[in-house]
């Protein structure tokens, strides 16, 4: 994002390098809020908002003409990108027999953990080569509308779970 609102809208270093706090804020925000409502509205759905706050928040990231709009953009999707693996843990328990949370969790946890990894060296080359970043946004975006597809073809009601 820092990088981003320097190289791409020439937002000064100092002003771009705040957009991390504002990342990293609305990140534990969203734990704190969305995380407990998800309890509410149930798993399904709130992945389904928050996915598709995150595609919006992108969408606004790339069109933002103004420091306000990045920021705002920013923080938005910090709000909801934040939850984001609380709420598949809690959708393990939800969707998964609890003998096997455990393994469901630590399967997806490489999945994770290596798109987390790799988004930033893989947008990087895709920076150097096209000297934008558009097209890691654009990725950004298809990657959370795909997101928000799968999710929507996941059964709503979770599978029984064993008793005793």
């Amino acid at each position: 994002m820092v990088d981003y609102a320097e190289q791409g809208m020439h937002i000064p270093l100092a002003t771009a390098s705040k957009l991390a706090t504002v990342h990293g804020l609305s990140q534990i925000a969203g734990v704190l809020i969305i995380l407990p409502f998800s309890d509410i509205w149930g798993r399904k759905k709130t992945i389904l908002i928050s996915n598709s706050c995150i595609a919006l928040s992108i969408t606004g990231i790339l069109l933002a003409t103004s420091q306000a709009v990045l920021f705002l953009c920013v923080g938005i999707m910090a709000v909801f990108y934040g939850v984001t693996f609380p709420i598949y843990g809690a959708c393990a328990g939800d969707y998964f027999p609890k003998n096997l949370i455990g393994t469901i969790i630590g399967a997806w946890t490489p999945f994770y953990g290596l798109g987390a990894i790799l988004v930033h060296w893989i947008s990087g080359m895709l920076f150097d080569a096209t000297l934008s970043y558009t097209l890691p946004f654009l990725i950004a975006l298809g990657t959370s509308v795909l997101a928000v597809i799968l999710m929507a073809a996941v059964s709503s009601r979770p599978a029984p779970r064993e008793t005793g």
